[in-house]
């Protein structure tokens, strides 16, 4: 199918990558008939596939819409066929740094490994989302993503690693997945806008200063699984009102490191 239906009655459209593909193809993304017809719309959402041929190029062209005085629309991009997501990724896009360009990240269940510094430093990216495909988060993966406040991790994640979400500042919530089995160092430091955090049952270790500096923190509860806490782990959580610890003879905390 060759075409696109404008539904004025709806408040949403998303057009997915093909059609996006499509309308670059037919430089129709930046002709004055289409400008005309997303003012129209309410909420427009571009999704892109990455990598593909004319990545870059289309990528800008929807900037580029933006800058025409449509401020309500958002581009998702789908990173698809690639098994190990590496630091590449924001060397071939380095527009994610500017926090002025809003995206959304889906990954596909061809990716297996989201490997050290793959966004690090992605400034652009809001939220994420990461399939059960996906076994390893290797560390600074979400190193300074300041503008990602949304993201959702699976089952079969096991270890968050070393300054894997440091820096991550408007990141407000995140599930911790319930494979879970330890959080490393500085994953969540300076964290400044997380409010509370449940640590999973699993998880028997919480890394050195894993979360300093998160200053809005103001509850963590903390499963009897866990053994030990490194040193300076909530260092500097000014807002810390709360820490449960259920109590167990079966398996008590063995190390809290001063």
């Amino acid at each position: 199918n060759n075409s696109i239906e404008f539904n004025f009655q709806s408040s949403q459209i998303e057009i997915k990558s093909n059609k996006t593909e499509m309308l670059f193809n037919n430089n129709s993304l930046n002709s004055s008939i289409f400008i005309y017809i997303l003012h129209k719309i309410e909420d427009i959402t571009f999704e892109i596939k990455y990598p593909s041929k004319n990545f870059t190029e289309i990528f800008n062209s929807i900037l580029n819409i933006e800058d025409s005085q449509i401020s309500r629309i958002k581009i998702v991009i789908f990173i698809s066929n690639i098994s190990d997501i590496d630091n590449r990724f924001i060397s071939n896009i380095p527009e994610l740094q500017d926090d002025t360009n809003k995206v959304s990240i889906k990954i596909d269940f061809s990716t297996i490994l989201i490997d050290d510094k793959a966004f690090r430093k992605c400034n652009s990216i809001v939220s994420l989302f990461v399939p059960s495909s996906v076994i390893g988060i290797g560390k600074s993966a979400f190193y300074k993503c300041s503008s990602l406040s949304e993201i959702t991790l699976p089952t079969s994640i096991q270890a968050i690693g070393d300054l894997t979400f440091s820096g991550c500042s408007s990141l407000r919530s995140i599930k911790l997945p319930s494979s879970l089995k330890s959080i490393g160092s500085r994953s969540f430091a300076n964290c400044s806008s997380l409010s509370k955090i449940t640590i999973p049952k699993t998880v028997s270790k919480i890394g050195y200063k894993a979360f300093y500096e998160c200053f809005s923190l103001s509850q963590v509860i903390i499963p009897s699984s866990v053994i030990k806490i490194c040193k300076s782990a909530f260092e500097g959580c000014s807002s810390l009102l709360q820490i449960k610890i259920p109590s167990s003879d079966a398996n008590p905390i063995s190390v809290i490191e001063k």
